[in-house]
């Protein structure tokens, strides 16, 4: 736990060198995978937090059943420190598009609707209400046309009420549409 901190103090701590990243006092993102709002708000000049929640999907495919697809609500949240970038044709870019460290959380709860098969059963108690912690590096980039994209992954902590707890990798991906940004 020691080190998890030391490497937490490390990244936090790290000054931006090169290009500075511009970050918007804050932004609301309409994201089309995974079905999710999120909002970000600028910390100070290079840490800005975010919260998501939204619609995730799972699918599985077995012998038995075949395929099984589940719709989950969930929520995820970050502390991002953006670091700068040298080579990124700045004019094609807007505000809160950068390269990042990170922590990440989410919280998964339990799907729609009841299962119907074996395979979706196991599917269902595997998904519901999971959380996962950890340090992730990402990168966002919102276009000029509105476009976002967002990805991060990192080592983290895995947990739930039907799962084990353990080592895993966490993180987001994101494709969406930038509502507003100032």
């Amino acid at each position: 736990m020691k080190k998890f901190f030391f490497l937490s103090f490390i990244i936090f701590t790290i000054p931006s060198v090169g290009q500075n990243v511009k970050l918007a006092s804050s932004q609301l993102v309409f994201n089309l995978l995974p079905a999710t709002l999120s909002y970000q708000a600028k910390l100070n000049e290079t840490i800005s937090s975010k919260i998501s929640t939204g619609i995730g999907y799972t699918a599985g495919v077995s012998s038995s059943d075949g395929f099984s697809a589940l719709a989950i609500p969930i929520t995820y949240a970050s502390v991002r420190k953006y670091y700068a970038r040298n080579r990124v044709k700045k004019d094609d870019l807007r505000k809160n598009s950068g390269n990042y460290f990170g922590f990440f959380g989410s919280y998964q709860w339990e799907p729609f609707g009841q299962p119907s098969g074996l395979s979706e059963t196991i599917l269902y108690l595997e998904i519901s209400n999971v959380y996962t912690a950890g340090l992730v590096w990402g990168i966002e980039r919102n276009y000029s046309s509105g476009f976002h994209l967002g990805l991060s992954i990192g080592p983290g902590f895995i947990g739930g009420e039907f799962i084990k707890e353990g080592f895993t990798m966490v993180g987001e991906f994101e494709l969406g549409y930038v509502l507003f940004s100032k």
